[in-house]
């Protein structure tokens, strides 16, 4: 971690990017603008082979707060990410996607909060704003509950809290607790990294939009099979931690809840094989599905067939806006 002595800044923002060069500038743009300005910029490139790096530097050029930290190889998400938290030197680290942005006061409203909270608090959530494809019709709202902040851990586990990167801001201090993400993970890194945070410490919650999410929605089959595949052993072995805080029921559930993650990828790109494989093993954990699964696979069903396409499309062919939902 970063030299306590250095910390002469409130807030190490880190920003990991691959190829982001035209997204790249809004995404630090966001950050300079805000009301709240004692803060380092960390951009951290994951070997980049377009302009994303001299963006950058550009940037650093202009502001002394904005530094470029660069991977010599392509290693993912959770590698940069931790590039930055080992070189912050903040009290607080708020991470930012290289195509996401924030709201002015983002920065100011999470860090007062965190200020009146103690030290056992050290992760603040904040609402965003999603966008898919830049269409203004497809906007939704991620609005976090105050209900969080109560048996935080325990709902985490029960897949009742979700959350999207860029709002996410936490005490660096927790670090030496908590570690760094598991850089094996090319998905899910941030969940497990949080999952992690949230069996030593507090949530606080705002509940208004201060980030904007700019989703990118392919309407190909995303493969996410085999990343979801190899990140699953990180996630399993927290199921010890989940039994001996809530007991046996517990960390069964929260097992079905990671097999059936990777089970939905390998319907959704008919990997029918490891379909068996995964569906084996969930049923070796609780010998039925659960309610809340069914819906989850029969929807990837759909998508292996194609139904979703065949659905958009005679949407847009109506001219029928695709409506928000809640996420």
């Amino acid at each position: 971690m970063g030299d306590e002595s250095s910390a002469t800044v409130r807030v190490s923002v880190v920003i990991p990017t691959f190829n982001r060069a035209g997204t790249l500038p809004r995404a630090i743009d966001s950050v300079l603008a805000q009301t709240f300005q004692d803060f380092e910029i960390l951009v951290c490139d994951d070997s980049s082979t377009d302009s994303t790096v001299e963006v950058s530097r550009g940037y650093q050029k202009r502001d002394p707060r904005v530094r470029t930290l660069a991977l010599p190889v392509n290693q993912g998400p959770a590698a940069a990410r931790n590039l930055g938290m080992r070189e912050a030197r903040g009290d607080y680290i708020a991470f930012l996607d290289s195509d996401d942005e924030w709201l002015p006061e983002k920065l100011e409203r999470q860090v007062g909060r965190m200020d009146a909270e103690p030290p056992e608090v050290g992760v603040c959530f904040c609402g965003d704003r999603l966008i898919k494809n830049e269409d203004p019709d497809s906007v939704s709202f991620y609005l976090p509950e105050r209900g969080w902040e109560q048996d935080t851990f325990r709902k985490y586990v029960a897949g009742g809290i979700s959350f999207h990167t860029p709002i996410v801001l936490f005490r660096r201090s927790c670090l030496e607790t908590v570690g760094l993400m598991s850089p094996e993970m090319r998905v899910n890194e941030d969940a497990e990294f949080l999952l992690r945070f949230f069996v030593h410490f507090g949530l606080a919650v705002i509940p208004e939009p201060h980030a904007v999410i700019h989703l990118a929605v392919s309407s190909t089959a995303k493969k996410v099979y085999m990343c979801l595949n190899a990140a699953l052993p990180c996630k399993l072995r927290h199921v010890d931690t989940v039994r001996r805080c809530f007991g046996g029921w517990a960390a069964r559930c929260f097992e079905c809840g990671c097999r059936l993650n990777v089970l939905q990828a390998a319907i959704r790109e008919r990997r029918w094989r490891d379909a068996g494989f995964h569906l084996w093993h969930r049923l070796r954990a609780f010998p039925c599905f659960l309610p809340n699964e069914v819906w989850p696979i029969f929807k990837a069903l759909l998508v292996s067939v194609g139904v979703d396409r065949l659905v958009a499309a005679l949407r847009r062919r109506r001219g029928a806006a695709p409506g928000g939902h809640r996420i």
